[in-house]
């Protein structure tokens, strides 16, 4: 009984240590990062791609929900609509690594560029859509793929040395 409470004392301790570094970066990504042509470098999107290729769809899973629901609170949206952007996100990215090689960069290049436009056309819906969406996904679509597409390689690169890094330890 006393394995079993401090194995879950380690994973509880584990999962607050997870939303507490995914609030941070909902903080720095809502309030320290520019916006450059209309969008901004989506940290946790990055994250959800990154760590669902890196170690495996439940810790990508767990940054999409602490990183939607928090984003959700930040930035006023509808509830849950940034989490279940991002969750289907990571079940994309899950479903990619078993068939490409999942701890390369250019899987998660790739993934992302196609992820951007996926979570961003569910958080529209979740706020009503627009009028016009020729307009909308040239002044919001193509610069946050480009924007993340930029992003996503120092981002990768940072979370396979930690998670080679933890592997070893």
């Amino acid at each position: 009984m006393d394995y079993r409470r401090r194995r879950l004392s380690e994973r509880l301790r584990g999962q607050l240590w997870l939303a507490a570094i995914v609030g941070l970066t909902v903080i720095i990504q809502t309030t320290l990062l520019p916006t450059v042509f209309n969008a901004h470098l989506n940290l946790v999107l990055l994250a959800v791609v990154c760590w669902t290729l890196l170690a495996d769809v439940s810790k990508g899973a767990a940054i999409a929900m602490y990183g939607g629901l928090l984003i959700d609170v930040v930035g006023y949206s509808p509830f849950g609509s940034h989490a279940l952007a991002l969750l289907l996100v990571a079940w994309l990215c899950s479903l990619a690594a078993e068939r490409f090689p999942p701890d390369t960069w250019p899987t998660s290049l790739l993934l992302t560029i196609g992820a951007t436009p996926l979570y961003h056309l569910i958080t529209q819906m979740f706020r009503g859509g627009t009028d016009d969406w020729l307009s909308w996904a040239i002044v919001v679509l193509v610069p946050a793929m480009i924007i993340n597409a930029i992003g996503v390689l120092p981002t990768f690169l940072v979370l396979q040395w930690w998670n080679e890094r933890q592997i070893r330890h």
